[in-house]
């Protein structure tokens, strides 16, 4: 409830800001401010309208019950657009609890009680009050606490939080600005001796390099341990601090591989995790927003070791924005992939594209009952990508002479697209798995599959998993699988003709190879290899094969009976290859069992 005004005195004129004294209470005042006239219509230029509310509260000062001085501070610059506004922007007030205060009988008295204020106060009414400006950064520093609204540095309690009241003790206080005074003091040098240098350079070393060297700050030994000491993680460091860190490490390297190398090999796999840490963070930053493709292909292009991720088995980044329809691959084409890469085992070529996560994978409407049908963006990628295999093949003698890049091979140039993200429920799950899971000479990764992937590989990386021995196996029957599976392409002849101006393609087993164990085998290791990106994942069940009937599949629940059972069929598989092609030394088809 508020007080009841029972006695006020006004000092200062027209010509100067005025306090105004108002006893509300026995033993209790309330000082009000008042800007003078000069002001007023200073303010009034700047706002463009008079303010609508020119007295405003400034103290509070009571001796009832306990001595309390508490100010309001306020904004009484009249050029600025929250003139006579509260100077913080969430404290209130500052009070000093049990302060040495009496009730102020004049203007005098209460200038005087102002000019006795604790250092690092303004003791002057028409300043506003409140903390000096060069310990701001007390107040924007309990301002991080949105409920606190009032600051209270007391003699008597100790620093701590009591609802809207953040308790500072005077003695915590007094630390704090003397610490803050002697950094205001050492940069204050420092700053001074840098501007020495900086006029030496200048004048004198510009002139006579060899008369006057230039001069450059003294390191003083311990100062990075002084800064940094064992609070290095929390230190808000600029990108020329980071730069002269790393530069430092690397000048030192091996002076720290003698005196520390258990830390040094700690510090290559920590910067390895903080790289992955930062790229995950970025992945799914960019996935809650509406991106182009041109900056999720800037991303892959400066972290190429995804398309491993995607592809499975090690692959070495040819060209980004690769012509692959003219003469070279830096050349002019109308058919440009994002990527193209070659298998870093038998240099077979493979092609990259990038969508974007907003993607449409499925139509919205079921094509029949609760099957989906894929939608235009993914169809139409995948053409894209089929075109753009078609004109790689049918120019990759030219592009390989004109781009003097010899050691690449269209074998069986495989396609990976990234697009889209997995779609919601299991009737669109299962329309989408059985669409790309007949996409033979394209895979289809979708962008959160890819983010999985990365998660997957901070987790093994930063636990030294148990998972470390099963994850390799992976990898190493999959890349079996899918270097199989790269062989295929060596079955066929390919023809290309021209009939009325129209080119056509064709192609056939090559004289010897039993077709028919090659078209299952093609269909055998296209279950496998889904089932391989489902096992990355950690994604059961994982399809191993066709049963005995053509709509029975035989599938894993864990990733380690997968991996026993897909080592069987990855054998038998090479070993049906191996009988389905001629001998080396005939024509004739091996013998079969």
């Amino acid at each position: 409830m508020p007080r009841k005004l029972i006695g006020m005195r006004t000092y200062g004129g027209d010509s100067e800001d005025k306090l105004i004294l108002e006893v509300t209470a026995p033993g209790w005042v309330d000082v009000m401010y008042e800007p003078s006239r000069e002001k007023l219509e200073t303010a009034t230029q700047v706002l463009n309208e008079p303010p609508i509310e020119i007295r405003k509260k400034l103290l509070e000062i009571g001796n009832s019950g306990g001595r309390f001085f508490s100010m309001y501070p306020l904004n009484t610059n009249p050029t600025s657009h929250d003139f006579l506004r509260p100077k913080y922007k969430q404290v209130e007030s500052i009070s000093l609890d049990q302060w040495h205060s009496e009730i102020p009988e004049t203007k005098d008295h209460l200038l005087a009680q102002l000019e006795e204020l604790p250092a690092g106060f303004v003791k002057d009414a028409s300043f506003g009050l409140g903390l000096e400006y060069n310990y701001r950064f007390v107040i924007e520093a309990i301002e991080r606490i949105p409920e606190i609204k009032h600051l209270v540095i007391s003699w008597e309690r100790q620093t701590g939080i009591d609802e809207e009241f953040y308790y500072l003790s005077f003695r915590d206080f007094d630390r704090l600005r003397r610490a803050i005074n002697r950094i205001t003091t050492s940069k204050r040098t420092d700053g001074n001796r840098e501007k020495v240098d900086l006029a030496h350079n200048h004048l004198l070393t510009a002139i006579s390099p060899d008369k006057f060297p230039a001069t450059r700050r003294l390191y003083r030994p311990d100062t990075i341990f002084k800064i940094i000491g064992d609070n290095a993680n929390s230190q808000p460091w600029s990108r020329a601090d980071r730069s002269a860190a790393v530069k430092v490490v690397e000048q030192s390297k091996r002076n720290l591989a003698k005196e520390s190398p258990s830390q040094l090999l700690q510090l290559r796999n920590d910067i390895e995790l903080v790289t992955l840490e930062a790229l995950i963070t970025k992945f799914e930053e960019m996935l809650g927003r509406s991106l182009q493709e041109g900056q999720w292909q800037r991303l892959f292009n400066e972290n190429p070791f995804i398309l491993n991720l995607a592809f499975g088995y090690p692959v070495i980044k040819i060209r980004d924005q690769a012509h692959v329809g003219g003469k070279t691959l830096s050349g002019s084409g109308a058919t440009i992939t994002d990527f193209l890469v070659k298998n870093g085992i038998s240099n077979n070529i493979a092609l990259f594209e990038i969508k974007t996560p907003q993607s449409s994978l499925l139509n919205k409407k079921p094509y029949r009952d609760l099957l989906y049908s894929p939608a235009s963006d993914l169809v139409g990628a995948i053409s894209q990508m089929l075109d753009q295999k078609y004109e790689l093949q049918k120019s990759i003698a030219t592009i390989k002479e004109n781009s003097r890049i010899h050691d690449i091979e269209s074998y069986a140039v495989h396609g990976v697209l990234i697009i889209g993200a997995t779609p919601e429920g299991p009737d669109r799950q299962k329309s989408f798995e059985l669409f790309r899971a007949n996409s033979k000479d394209v895979s289809v990764i979708t962008f959160d599959e890819l983010l999985s992937k990365l998660k997957l590989l901070l987790r093994f990386l930063s636990e030294g998993s148990p998972e470390a021995k099963q994850n390799a196996k992976l990898i190493d029957l999959e890349t079996r699988l899918l270097m199989l599976q790269n062989k295929f392409g060596s079955t066929y002849d390919f023809a290309h003709s021209t009939s009325k101006g129209i080119g056509q393609h064709t192609s056939k087993y090559k004289p010897g190879v039993d077709g028919k164990k090659i078209f299952e085998l093609v269909a055998k290791t296209g279950v496998l290899k889904t089932a391989f990106e489902q096992a990355r994942l950690k994604k059961p069940p994982y399809y191993l094969q066709f049963g005995e009937s053509s709509s029975q599949i035989v599938a894993s629940t864990t990733v380690d009976d997968f991996l026993k059972k897909a080592e069987v069929l990855i054998a038998e598989a090479e070993a049906s290859f191996k009988e389905a092609i001629p001998t080396s030394g005939g024509g004739r088809p091996r013998s079969r069992s």
